[in-house]
């Protein structure tokens, strides 16, 4: 059993707000699997954001709620299907590092956490 605390995706989705391809099947996949990090060590995330078919501007709010839930010495990921520019400079502007890395599947990984630690 995970230590992790995942936010999970609405899985009851029926529409979508814009074209990105997302499905309710692939939000109910999404959801009843949890999210494993493909580029980062799983050991140092205390939260997953799993917004892949989240609509914004949730993805950026869950993400920001979770950075300040997060346990000390530990890390948030999120998970997107679109690069969150708009995120990066939220998280400079309040003191926050950063790094992304860039699936072959066209997922994004962003790794957060305060600038220091």
């Amino acid at each position: 059993m995970s230590d992790k605390k995942v936010v999970p995706i609405d899985a009851t989705c029926t529409s979508c707000h814009c074209d990105d391809g997302v499905t309710p099947e692939m939000r109910a996949a999404w959801a009843a699997e949890g999210y494993v990090p493909q580029s980062i060590d799983p050991s140092e995330v205390g939260i997953v954001v799993d917004a892949r078919g989240m609509q914004p501007p949730e993805p950026f709010e869950r993400t920001m709620d979770a950075l300040e839930e997060v346990e000390a010495g530990k890390k948030v990921l999120l998970v997107l299907r679109r690069e969150p520019f708009p995120l990066y400079r939220a998280l400079e502007l309040n003191g926050y590092q950063w790094r992304t890395r860039g699936l072959d599947d066209g997922t994004f990984e962003i790794l957060m956490w305060p600038k220091g630690t």
